[in-house]
């Protein structure tokens, strides 16, 4: 049952971050953050209403099959191994339209791209001290976002800087740190104008993976510190000389500042 497969990677769906590791990686695996997608809960939550009502009636009917099992993924596994015996029940019909329903609402889920994106946890303060922890997903290209279970504003800018910050620490190739910067607002980031920063600045790789592209062939990669990409993409937004010196390596001007003449490219 291919309700099942949706099931087991139903938390690949709700998560904020992945890893992007892959096998055969030297060093910490980087992580890059997600959309994140609030249509889970009530998708799984309809799906799994849906699956213990026909579970519940087919072990009330036949005691003696093994107990259901708590997991939806595995309850979906288990109502697939009994759809035999179903098919010659009156409510044959009522069950297989419900299955239906749940492969159609867990499809839409997977194809479907979320229409908004994690921001963080609220962190208001409550006049008992408390803090809120309500997760807090914005729509894509708002600029503020009001927590729906305290009521706080929050600039939606700032917390995905305040995202940024958090993974300051992490591991990332080229292509990684531009799909994650490109979660702020730093849409006009690419991989040419990263690897210009990497060499001007420089910055020197944190650690080098061992990647295995698609014909199964190893190469050795470098990986940096997101923070020091992203603390010399500040520096180049303020800085001309930085500005210029950017622009220079990017047509293919030889640097001359001695220290970018040692830095790997």
């Amino acid at each position: 049952m291919e309700v099942a497969y949706f099931l087991e990677h139903i938390d690949e769906k709700r998560a904020g971050v992945r890893s992007t590791w892959r096998f055969g990686s030297a060093g910490r695996a980087a992580e890059s953050m997600l959309p994140f997608d609030p249509r889970v809960r009530p998708t799984l939550q309809a799906v799994s209403r849906t699956l213990a009502r026909w579970a519940l009636l087919t072990r009330d009917r036949h005691p003696d099959h093994a107990r259901p099992p708590a997991s939806p993924a595995r309850l979906a596994q288990w109502l697939a191994e009994h759809t035999e015996w179903m098919a010659h029940e009156e409510w044959a019909h009522d069950a297989f339209s419900g299955f239906a329903d749940a492969h159609d609402r867990l499809k839409r889920l997977f194809d479907n791209p979320p229409e908004r994106e994690a921001i963080g946890t609220c962190g208001a303060v409550f006049d008992d001290d408390t803090t809120c922890t309500e997760l807090l997903a914005a729509d894509k290209g708002a600029t503020t976002h009001r927590c729906p279970r305290c009521g706080a504003e929050h600039d939606v800018r700032s917390r995905r800087d305040e995202m940024i910050d958090q993974a300051a620490d992490f591991t990332v190739t080229v292509a990684e740190s531009v799909r994650m910067l490109r979660t702020t607002d730093r849409q006009h980031v690419d991989a040419r104008l990263v690897r210009a920063l990497i060499r001007h600045v420089p910055i020197a790789p944190a650690t080098v993976r061992v990647e295995v592209d698609i014909k199964g062939r190893r190469r050795p990669v470098d990986a940096y510190r997101l923070g020091a990409i992203r603390d010399a993409l500040d520096l180049m937004e303020y800085d001309r000389d930085t500005q210029r010196a950017v622009r220079r390596v990017m047509r293919g001007v030889r640097d001359t500042d001695p220290a970018t003449l040692n830095a790997r490219g």
